[in-house]
């Protein structure tokens, strides 16, 4: 929502705020003081306390201001996305007299968010393609629940909008600093390659870099663009002559996140088809172990 509407700053001077008084109440407020708490001055303090109070994340009673509930920041979030929030919550690291850092913190959801999602549908894919397998086999049970979960699979991806997002990208999940700018509202590529380098330091994320190879040579720049409109390239550059790609940056879970786990478990299906082919190949190598004369405990 904040990330979104692009008041990502007045948010960390609510955690701020918040994380400095436990009880979610400043009795006799001044933004004077609180700017001095803050190591802000009271002219930014009394901006950005007014722009919480507008979005009704505080509230003033007298001369008390006060932090609003979590059900009333639910009920915010609501109005805003128009659908029902969970009951979880998101932690956010608090940098003492550093509101900047606090800012990325927040921003950090962008990227994490986006490879939770990929991540996800990497799972969803390895457990369609093994019901794939199945299909194929003429001895494997496939239930109507793994047919069906197989023509949702492929209806999902129909409707994707770009054909790229219908290729399997494997293990690594890419993300260009290009691309986390336009989700953060148009930051800037030096910002997020500094928020980056932040992130690697804070364990959030581990990122990777990946040199662009040389596609092509001894290419014309008509060539080139011909080459381009016809969809045989993508995701590239032309320099003296040569198709280049560009440099792409896979991301995984810093040290300091738990990727959430599914309570029924992940990949359940595959786990079941592996351990199916396992047996069956222990019992075919059983059998040609007693046909061949070999020693075996059963």
């Amino acid at each position: 929502m904040a990330i979104a509407e692009g008041w990502v700053r007045p948010l960390a001077y609510y955690c701020h705020i918040i994380t400095l008084f436990g009880n979610g109440i400043i009795y006799n407020y001044s933004s004077r003081t609180l700017g001095e708490k803050l190591g802000r001055s009271h002219n930014a303090v009394n901006e950005n306390v007014k722009f919480l109070l507008n979005k009704g994340l505080l509230t003033l009673d007298g001369n008390h201001l006060k932090s609003v509930s979590v059900s009333k920041i639910r009920d915010l979030v609501k109005d805003f996305t128009g659908k029902e929030t969970g009951k979880g919550l998101i932690t956010i690291k608090v940098h003492k007299n550093n509101l900047k850092h606090t800012e990325w913190n927040i921003l950090a959801r962008v990227p994490l968010n986006n490879l939770r999602r990929q991540k996800h549908l990497s799972s969803k894919r390895a457990e369609v393609d093994a019901i794939r397998t199945k299909l194929k086999s003429s001895t494997a049970y496939v239930s109507p629940k793994e047919n069906k979960r197989v023509r949702d699979f492929d209806e999902s991806l129909r409707n994707k909008k770009t054909e790229k997002a219908r290729v399997a990208t494997g293990e690594l999940c890419y993300l260009s600093d290009s691309v986390i700018g336009k989700l953060m509202n148009g930051r800037s590529v030096a910002s997020v390659r500094a928020m980056i380098k932040f992130w690697e330091e804070q364990g959030l994320l581990k990122p990777t870099l990946h040199k662009g190879r040389v596609l092509d040579t001894h290419i014309t720049p008509r060539s080139f663009e011909a080459l381009v409109a016809e969809g045989r390239y993508s995701d590239v550059y032309y320099y003296k002559g040569k198709v280049i790609e560009f440099n792409k940056r896979s991301f995984d879970f810093g040290d300091s996140i738990k990727p959430r786990i599914s309570k029924k478990g992940e990949n359940k299906t595959l786990y079941r088809f592996l351990k199916t082919e396992r047996i069956k190949k222990e019992r075919e190598e059983l059998l040609a172990g007693i046909c061949m004369g070999n020693a075996y405990s059963i």
